[in-house]
């Protein structure tokens, strides 16, 4: 603060946002009033996963993983679906065809690279309310196509780790999207120590703000007439910058003619532990 600050009657906080606002303009970045942020959450209509994280993190990146089956595409489609966000569904399992279905759009590309300037774009355009990459698992670099001697040990890893590095600024660009990335977990060999591990190297996982883990085993299923018609599911908050972490709570998704319906088990919240 200068004498000059001083005698003009400028408050701190004005002189403060000013001396930042010239440091930043200089760079060639953005000032003070151009970094609004919209904050808070998306809720997913899931009320066990509101009432214990409060929903998606907006401006964020999020990672649902588990094992195979389990129920992570279904839980997000229903998201998107019931709370009628425009979504962008980027299906790197070639699961879907390009389709635009109401509000949610879908595009099949597997490529890093490839899907990184797609959600960079898309990002950039504020005209996504979420959008979801499913799965990393599933992205494969360019490099892998373009030599087919390419070791694939660690190409993934450091394309997703630029890609994390790049992403915050468009993330705040975007005026509130939700950035959920999908994964699979998969067995290590390791006898000892850690047992599992989830693709695309540890960038991401410091990159959330959220992660949750899904799981259900074969107990949880629940059955009709001797038929499967849905499961219950556990997550765990692995990971939450905004809020505790080690919590558990529970839902339970029942099929019904191709649709799917998510209900909380009851006393789920109440009852979420810290571990």
């Amino acid at each position: 603060m200068t004498s000059e600050d001083i005698n003009s009657g400028k408050a701190p906080e004005q002189t403060l946002n000013s001396l930042i606002d010239n440091i930043l303009s200089e760079r060639g970045l953005d000032t003070l009033s151009d970094r609004t942020s919209v904050g808070g959450f998306l809720p997913t209509g899931v009320s066990a996963i509101d009432d214990l994280v409060g929903g998606l993190p907006r401006e964020s990146v999020t990672e649902i993983y588990s094992r195979p089956g389990v129920g992570k595409t279904t839980l997000m489609m229903y998201i998107a679906e019931t709370q009628n966000y425009r979504t962008l569904y980027i299906d790197a399992e070639h699961r879907y065809r390009n389709e635009t279905n109401g509000n949610i759009v879908v595009l099949s590309e597997n490529i890093v690279e490839n899907v990184e300037a797609i959600v960079n774009d898309a990002l950039d355009s504020q005209s996504f309310d979420l959008i979801v990459v499913d799965s990393v698992a599933s992205m494969v670099p360019q490099k892998f196509f373009d030599d087919e001697y390419a070791n694939d040990m660690g190409l993934k890893a450091r394309a997703m780790a630029m890609w994390m590095q790049r992403v915050p600024g468009h993330l705040r660009a975007s005026n509130g999207t939700a950035l959920v990335f999908i994964n699979q977990m998969r067995d290590t060999m390791n006898a000892f120590g850690i047992k599992t591990f989830t693709p695309g190297g540890h960038a991401l996982t410091y990159a959330c703000s959220l992660r949750l883990e899904l799981q259900s085993p074969k107990a949880n299923d629940i059955m009709r007439n001797g038929v499967k018609v849905g499961q219950k599911v556990l997550f765990k908050v692995t990971k939450n910058t905004q809020g505790p972490d080690r919590l558990e709570g529970e839902y339970k998704a029942v099929f019904n003619n191709g649709k799917v319906q998510i209900d909380s088990v009851k006393k789920t919240v109440a009852t979420a532990k810290n571990k």
